[in-house]
């Protein structure tokens, strides 16, 4: 596997896949960052960030969102829960699809705006 995998990189360049993770972590980040209550921990300037995003809802616990995200919506993330800051980690790979991203960022809008279903 490991093996495929290294094919599949040296195949793709580093480059383009750098280009392709950014792009899709702006693509998210960009429909989210005007909601209320979305904050973000990560810079939107590329030479800060590239693929991994932390982002958090206001007087939402980042636990009970990654939870919801999988059991309702089998949506994988990763809580954060740091004594400087909570987030959830968002990490797209090169073969992520847009409308993937799309349905991500409709479930955390709704979230922001009405807070978790019961």
């Amino acid at each position: 596997i490991f093996g495929e995998a290294l094919l599949f990189h040296q195949g793709l360049g580093g480059k383009r896949k750098e280009a392709r993770l950014r792009y899709l972590s702006r693509y998210w980040m960009n429909q989210l960052k005007d909601i209320p209550k979305v904050r973000f921990h990560t810079s939107f300037d590329p030479a800060q960030s590239c693929a991994i995003a932390t982002v958090a809802i206001d007087e939402t616990d980042p636990g009970a969102i990654a939870s919801y995200l999988f059991n309702k919506h089998r949506i994988f993330v990763t809580p954060i829960i740091h004594e400087e800051f909570q987030g959830l980690r968002i990490t797209p790979n090169v073969y992520t699809t847009l409308p993937e991203l799309d349905r991500f960022s409709d479930v955390m809008e709704s979230i922001a705006r009405k807070g978790l279903p019961a």
